[in-house]
């Protein structure tokens, strides 16, 4: 029923039929199969806007895998599922910090706590997912010495070249949300080089390459060059069509808002008069755009 309910769309039928299957598997005493299906649960309450009941789930699985890694040699597999609902736990509260939802030490804990099960597990790359994750959270906070104490840390973990271009995608923003607009695009170039180019991991940089083209503009803007900016947000927008059907669950989130701010960055630098980059052409072919894209993502399509 799950899988039909996903493949249809019908997300709300999805989350009713993993949580049917997460109250058998705890009748089967399969605790680690019921986490996992409250770890999904999680994922797509968030995605359908249902951040308490997403929370609420979440909170079910910490407390099913915390008995299990409390013991004195606790399994290893349920480590590393403590460490992703953990990991997990922090990113949402990190992205309900500016609604208030939640506060800074709500999403510090369980994130601090993932650091310290990556530490006991002994991997490189639990750690550095961690670290990116805290890091991500005070850049959210706007504590942003703090974000870029964090990212200096992944320079000593001999982590994954994925968790590296994550580094630098991240400091990238931490630079740019304080002004150091040169340091942030030597940054984020090293980010689409990758993202253009690897073929290792090619759905996330798919997902990510927009995102990162999003942060590049407003790094080229700030430095007042329009012209490297209006490139850098055309090509954000040409990146989110080619992507738009495969984007992870994570990125839809506020998805839909993200694409208005570039086509209204996109139209008014276009539209500024007595600027190198003014055409009144090109703002409203892409005045004309925005508003069939918007249509069509109200859609749902």
């Amino acid at each position: 029923m799950a899988e039909v309910g996903l493949r249809a769309g019908r997300l709300d039928d999805t989350i009713a039929a993993w949580e049917e299957t997460a109250d058998l598997m705890l009748e089967l005493a399969d605790v680690k199969g019921a986490v996992e299906i409250y770890l999904l649960l999680g994922r797509y309450a968030f995605r359908l806007s249902r951040e308490k009941k997403g929370l609420q789930v979440l909170q079910r699985a910490e407390n099913l895998v915390l008995p299990q890694v409390s013991k004195q040699d606790p399994d290893r597999e349920f480590l590393s599922l403590y460490h992703d609902v953990l990991i997990w736990h922090g990113y949402v509260a990190t992205l309900l910090l500016p609604s208030g939802e939640q506060t800074l030490e709500q999403a510090y804990e369980p994130l601090e706590l993932s650091r310290q099960v990556a530490i006991e597990l002994q991997d490189h790359n639990l750690l550095a997912r961690s670290i990116l994750q805290l890091a991500n959270l005070f850049d959210m906070a706007g504590e942003f010495e703090r974000a870029e104490m964090y990212c200096g840390m992944i320079d000593h973990i001999p982590c994954s070249p994925l968790n590296v271009t994550t580094r630098d995608e991240i400091l990238g923003r931490v630079l740019l949300h304080q002004g150091r607009y040169k340091e942030a695009i030597v940054y984020l170039q090293k980010v689409l080089a990758v993202y253009t180019t690897d073929t290792v991991y090619g759905p996330h940089n798919r997902d990510r390459k927009w995102v990162a083209l999003h942060v590049i503009s407003q790094a080229y803007e700030g430095r007042g060059d329009l012209e490297g900016a209006v490139q850098a947000y055309e090509s954000a927008l040409d990146s989110i069509e080619q992507s738009r059907l495969e984007l992870y669950e994570e990125s839809r989130m506020g998805f839909v808002k993200k694409v208005v701010e570039i086509y209204e960055r996109l139209i008014t630098l276009y539209a500024q008069r007595n600027t190198e980059v003014y055409n009144p052409l090109r703002a409203l072919f892409w005045l004309e755009k925005s508003k069939s894209r918007t249509f069509v993502e109200m859609m749902g399509l």
